[in-house]
């Protein structure tokens, strides 16, 4: 297990060398779910669990209505052609079926197989999975939004396989490694997505940083050539709670767009200060800019745009507070509050 601290520096190697190397560890996949929960921006419900489970009753019956096709002896084209409609709904739903379902290949392989013994075991295999799933939806689903609750906006690590999720004036809650992957494995469905964006261009930006983490989740190591661009969110979106705005320095962020009347509240207070981020001549204060940052992270509102990183806020696709800054000198932004948060960890 990676300590804290150590886990802190390896972030800071990453920012800082062009080349690096990270050993694949449990804090960084939770990371990695973290953030495609903030990207999924809660777009997943009990109503979908539900489907999900409608779904793999329906492949377990066809499943079994082939077998007794195969028993009854029907034509072999009938049976075949039962067969790639089963494959097809396989297919089709691969995403869903995949925590079910693990090894394709070995789901052919047995319906091709065209041996009742053989899928009847598989049947019976998948039921007990799927009924197991099935008796504890309602307590999982608590589960899952319960963590959805706290997780982006409190400081959390992984210790000897579970995560202690930090709570104000309460106790750590605490949840198993396995549980946490299986009850979130729908954010490795690309399915679970929305394009939230009025350009395409943006939605194409967002999208293609959403596959690049759900790649990176069956990674054994983390490089700079697989990751150089998802480490930048990830090291955001973990030590956002940690971040006093007060100690910040924003001037290198730019503001492209912003409500015109936060904007005449701000002018209003006359403020000048030269560390923060500026909207033509008007300082925008930190205190505000953080409520911002923390927002659009934490909604997964964020995608990169050539040499930029982009966060930006919209509603119902209307782009209300947009912010940009120049990768490498977010790097150098992510750098400086990396170590004030290792800082804090050595109190």
């Amino acid at each position: 297990m990676m300590s804290n601290k150590l886990y802190i520096e390896s972030l800071l190697n990453l920012l800082e060398k062009d080349d690096y190397v990270i050993e694949r560890n449990d804090l960084f996949l939770v990371n990695l779910y973290t953030m495609l929960l903030s990207l999924n921006n809660n777009n997943y419900s009990l109503l979908n669990i539900l489907e999900e489970e409608k779904l793999i009753k329906i492949l377990l019956i066809k499943l079994n209505n082939l077998k007794v096709k195969i028993q009854l002896k029907r034509k072999e084209k009938e049976i075949n052609s039962f067969s790639d409609e089963i494959k097809d709904l396989f297919i089709k739903n691969e995403k869903i079926f995949s925590r079910y379902i693990s090894d394709k290949d070995e789901f052919f392989s047995i319906i091709d197989s065209k041996d009742p013994f053989v899928i009847t075991s598989f049947i019976d295999r998948i039921t007990k999975e799927e009924m197991k799933k099935e008796n504890m939806i309602e307590e999982r689903n608590t589960i899952r939004e319960d963590i959805i609750s706290i997780i982006l906006n409190n400081k959390y690590n992984v210790i000897d396989n579970k995560i202690f999720i930090s709570q104000d004036n309460m106790n750590d809650y605490v949840i198993s490694i396995n549980d946490f992957l299986d009850i979130f494995s729908y954010l490795l469905n690309d399915n679970n997505y929305v394009d939230i964006y009025k350009r395409e261009n943006s939605n194409n930006s967002h999208k293609e940083l959403i596959n690049n983490i759900i790649k990176l989740t069956n990674e054994k190591n983390y490089s700079k050539d697989n990751c150089d661009r998802v480490f930048i969110p990830l090291i955001l979106t973990y030590i956002l709670p940690s971040i006093n705005y007060n100690n910040i320095r924003t001037n290198d962020f730019i503001i492209e767009n912003i409500k015109i009347s936060d904007l005449y509240s701000i002018a209003n207070k006359n403020i000048n200060d030269e560390m923060t981020a500026k909207w033509n001549n008007v300082s925008i204060p930190n205190e505000y800019l953080f409520k911002k940052i923390c927002e659009m992270v934490n909604r997964g509102m964020y995608y990169f745009n050539d040499d930029k990183f982009i966060l930006e806020y919209v509603d119902n696709k209307i782009s209300d507070f947009k912010l940009s800054i120049d990768i490498e000198k977010m790097k150098l932004f992510l750098i400086e509050n990396l170590e004030l948060y290792n800082q804090l960890e050595k109190c």
